[in-house]
């Protein structure tokens, strides 16, 4: 258990201090390990992969009305694979509610206790998640058949330019 960190320092540079230390996580990694980040780590990205890592993370349109096609279907297999962490830390959050808001100042020295006592009994009591096997390989088959599928809807709204056309309303009055 790490932490816990100051309140101005972003998931980005908790990462690099935590890649840092020689003893700790990095001594874990291997080269070529997947590495699965949301946007808050987007200024680490780069680091991450000098060090040999594969890196994943939901697409950014950017400046863009949206994703390409296999930008939003890369997307969402990042999606379906991170909730996994997602569902943990909201199970934590409700059953411990202490570690669901500010915390007074008073009890920042023992907040890594806290965090520490609320996964060990998460991890020794807590319902794991269900996973049924055969549904998941189905999901997975069915995501991978659909990956490279084109986006006919989109082709069709931009060849009848649907999303330009204004619609003409009538006027209605009571009279």
């Amino acid at each position: 258990m790490l932490g816990p960190y100051t309140a101005n320092m972003n998931d980005a540079e908790i990462m690099k201090v935590i890649l840092n230390d020689p003893h700790g996580l990095i001594k874990l990694l291997k080269k070529d390990d997947i590495i699965l980040v949301d946007r808050g780590f987007r200024d680490v990205i780069v680091h991450l992969e000098e060090l040999g890592f594969k890196v994943l993370t939901p697409a950014l349109k950017g400046k863009r009305n949206q994703l390409t096609t296999s930008e939003s279907n890369e997307s969402r297999f990042v999606t379906k694979t991170r909730w996994v962490f997602e569902e943990v830390h909201g199970i934590i959050k409700q059953k411990f509610r202490l570690l669901d808001h500010k915390l007074d100042n008073k009890l920042l020295p023992k907040t890594r206790v806290f965090c520490r006592i609320a996964c060990f009994l998460h991890n020794e009591f807590g319902a794991r998640l269900d996973c049924v096997l055969d549904l998941s390989e189905k999901i997975i088959a069915t995501m991978n058949s659909k990956k490279d599928q084109d986006n006919t809807l989109a082709s069709e709204v931009e060849s009848n330019h649907w999303a330009r056309r204004k619609v003409p309303f009538a006027i209605i009055t009571s009279d």
